[in-house]
């Protein structure tokens, strides 16, 4: 994408996002969230499983550039690939944000965001 950004909610392994790196078992990474200003979020949260159970944290704000919002929230490395994805809470509903894009139902796993 040339000089334009998405217009939805974006993650990627970039810098922006992901400190450089690789973490160790027991660090704590911030991973970052940028969401067009333009959207009405009522809340951004981090989606993280340990032990097969499921885990949700508000991520918290982190700024503007006037075009998008950030928000940023930290993942717990619990395993040598600790997996995440954010979720979005949307006056419509909730959608999910992982490495294959935003998502208005739960998906699997699969493609969820990995620290490694």
């Amino acid at each position: 994408m040339t000089g334009r950004r998405a217009l939805s909610a974006h993650h990627d392994g970039s810098e922006l996002y992901v400190p450089q790196g690789t973490p160790a078992l027991g660090d704590v990474v911030p991973v970052r969230v940028r969401v067009p200003a333009a959207s009405a979020e009522r809340g951004v949260h981090l989606r993280t499983v340990r032990d097969g159970e499921p885990m949700i944290t508000a991520a918290r704000p982190d700024g503007t550039d006037g075009v998008d919002r950030w928000y940023v929230a930290e993942v717990a490395v619990h395993n040598p690939v600790t997996s995440y994805r954010f979720l979005l809470d949307e006056p419509d509903g909730y959608r999910w944000l992982n490495g294959r894009g935003l998502h208005a139902r739960d998906v699997p796993d699969a493609a969820d965001f990995r620290l490694t």
